[in-house]
Parts: structure tokens; sequence; C-alpha cells
């Protein structure tokens, strides 16, 4: 008979399944639930940040006996962490039996647009007024504070990009 979903009263029964009697006469779980994970790429906020949930690493793990919960470390990236990072996914029964699996999270760096203007038909020993306007591609968000740089022939020059997003030389 069961009293709740992972203990049961055995009686004149010496096993049941893959639990192990206890020493009252109770079944507990004793088995360890299953553990399935997939890769997952994620990009890079505008703060360069990202998290993930272990909801999103977890492909249907399981236990035979009781609901799971999940956990998954480490679960924040940074701008550091751009390529293929391991995690892992942590499965807990209500028994207190876990089990871990690791995947891959593939960190992205966000995309940006960028828009060059300025003149293209002067004389190369003239003076060039030249600008850019920098966004975010995903959300059109003017992207401050950052550096660009202007090349023409073997003449370099960098600016930052105002709160516009606009740098210009």
């Amino acid at each position: 008979t069961y009293a709740n979903p992972y203990y049961a009263t055995v009686s004149g029964y010496t096993t049941f399944g893959s639990f192990a009697v206890g020493q009252t006469g109770a079944v507990k779980d004793a088995e360890a639930p299953i553990v399935r994970t997939k890769p997952v790429a994620i990009t890079l906020g505008l703060d360069g940040t990202a998290s993930i949930t272990a909801e999103q690493v977890n492909d249907s793990s399981y236990d035979h006996s009781s609901k799971v919960t999940l956990s998954v470390s480490p679960n924040k990236f940074t701008t550091a962490n751009v390529g293929i990072d391991s995690v892992t996914l942590t499965v807990t029964d209500a028994s207190g039996n876990t089990a871990q699996a690791t995947t891959t999270i593939t960190v992205k760096k966000r995309a940006a647009l960028i828009v060059y203007t300025g003149d293209s038909t002067e004389q190369y020993s003239d003076k060039q007024m030249l600008s850019a306007v920098l966004t975010d591609s995903a959300t059109g968000t003017v992207l401050q504070s950052k550096a660009i740089r202007f090349d023409l022939g073997n003449q370099n020059v960098s600016a930052l990009t105002d709160t516009t997003g606009k740098a210009g030389t």
C-alpha cells in the first residue's frame, strides 16, 4: 500500500523494483533520477552578460517515483565566456537522490551594425570627414562609449561613440 508517492509499506516482500526495504518495513526510493541534457546557444545582452536556467538545458529528465527539481551550474556568462562552455545539470528527486550530466553552452557576442558615412571622393591628401553610427543589430539600440576605428590607406584614427551611437573624426 502506498503512503505517498515514494514510500510504500510492504508485507512479506523483500524487494520492490529498485527500491530497498527500510528498517520499519517502509520502502524508500534508492534509485537516482535519469538525466537528459541538450546543448544550448545564447547571445550576450547589451550589458555583456547572459544567464541560463536549468529548464533550458534539460531534455526531459525524470524519476520513476516522483517529480524532480533541476539546477544548473554555472548559469551566468560574460564576454570572457564567449565560445563553447560546459555546464552541469543536477536532477534531484523527492527522496534526495541526485544525478548529474554535462552539456555545452555556446555563448555568442551580440552583433553590432555599423554605418559609415563621410567624404568618399576627396583626394587622398585632403582632410577626410568620417563618421559612423553603431547600433545593436537585434534591437536597434544605439551603443554609446564604444571605440570605432577609421582606416584610410595607411592612416587610422579612433573615436568613441556618443550618446546617439555616433563617432566622428
